[in-house]
């Protein structure tokens, strides 16, 4: 758990963030404010619950007074794959006891920076606590089916994210998972929702938001070491995926430090 505080925010509470490899809940105490991402924008209200998962680059702001607790915190299984990468989470939800849920929230602002094992067994008994409403809904079966997907295409997965600046073909990827090139576009969208030409864009674009984030490298560099064609074809994939141009999201992270 990276940090847990609690914010009186006003009109000055506005602009647009990335959340780079750790998600976030929000509770509201009072006040109103609201966040927009993934398309949607969700009214923040008080006694609710809110989530953001990690890798969202989101837009946030409040007209008048909007008190909040929040908690950021990293989600990923025992061997590292990100808890989000498997489930689609509800963002809003009522938490059942609101009294229960302001005392877990000042709990954790009170143990944010001990590191005693018995706090940080606490913390973590907590944000589970925090993060199971947002899970209700989901079925155990599609965790297991997704995870199951995952594994099988391990070796394939890992190609990819090893080999993003090269050019990456079907029929390399189809010999990785020993698969005929056919079959294995079929399958790999079975399993994983989603087309293998597309899985390397976003993997792409995701490792580019890394390389915006967190260094000066011209967009020209990071569109070559990503297998893009150019500079332009990097922006155009990138305002695609994201709704923002590659400059506009490193703007971001100026504005965010400011």
């Amino acid at each position: 758990m990276a940090e847990a505080r609690f914010a009186n925010l006003g009109k000055g509470w506005k602009g647009s963030d990335y959340s780079d490899n750790l998600s976030r809940i929000y509770w509201i105490e009072r006040g109103r404010g609201r966040v927009h991402y993934r398309g949607r924008e969700i009214v923040l209200r008080p006694g609710l619950l809110y989530l953001i998962p990690a890798g969202t680059v989101f837009s946030y702001g409040c007209d008048d007074r909007l008190d909040q607790h929040w908690v950021h915190f990293s989600a990923t299984l025992f061997d590292g794959t990100p808890l989000f990468d498997l489930v689609d989470p509800e963002r809003e939800v009522t938490p059942d006891n609101v009294k229960q849920t302001a005392l877990w929230f000042r709990r954790l602002e009170a143990l944010i920076h001990t590191r005693s094992p018995g706090d940080e067994l606490e913390k973590t008994g907590i944000l589970f606590l925090l993060l199971a409403p947002f899970l209700a809904s989901v079925k155990p079966e599609m965790i297991v089916a997704r995870r199951k997907a995952r594994l099988r295409f391990r070796e394939t997965l890992d190609y990819i994210d090893a080999h993003l600046s090269e050019p990456l073909r079907i029929r390399d990827l189809a010999q990785a998972a020993h698969l005929e090139r056919t079959y294995f576009s079929r399958v790999f969208r079975q399993c994983l929702g989603i087309k293998p030409v597309e899985y390397i864009m976003r993997r792409r674009v995701e490792r580019a938001k890394t390389c915006l984030w967190g260094s000066e490298d011209p967009l020209r560099a990071i569109a070559e070491s990503l297998g893009f064609t150019d500079a332009f074809h990097f922006s155009k994939c990138f305002k695609r995926l994201t709704g923002m141009t590659p400059k506009d999201f490193r703007q971001l992270r100026q504005n965010s430090r400011t």
